[in-house]
């Protein structure tokens, strides 16, 4: 047996959740090109906003240890927020990846325990 869920959201609810994500896409780094290279194991991200940023793979929670025909093969997520390995089934934020975020707050402290014992 299934349950019904009454949603009710109204007009104003709605444009007022528009007008925030214009906001946050304006605010935060999003994808429109994407590329691995990998001699150097590097991610490049082309944002929207004409900027790229090179982000070491070694780095990103689920990619870290995959193989290069695993990393290489990746996809930009609707509206450019995100990226997503298939065949890994991992996905990063793109603004997180571009500001230094590269994975959970537990796989961020680990990379910074090697950090600190490299």
């Amino acid at each position: 047996m299934t349950k019904s869920v009454d949603i009710d959201i109204t007009v104003a609810e709605i444009a007022q959740l528009s007008e925030r994500s214009q906001v946050r896409a304006q605010e935060e780094h999003r994808a429109q090109a994407v590329r691995y290279d990998a001699e150097n194991r590097c991610l490049y991200i082309e944002t929207c906003r004409g900027e790229e940023f090179g982000v070491n793979v070694d780095r990103l929670q689920g990619v870290a240890d995959a193989e290069d025909t695993q990393i290489a093969n990746i996809e930009i997520l609707p509206g450019g927020e995100g990226l997503h390995w298939p065949e890994l089934d991992a996905s990063l934020l793109v603004h997180g990846s571009c500001t230094g975020v590269y994975g959970s707050k537990r796989w961020m402290e680990n990379l910074a325990v090697k950090q600190t014992v490299q």
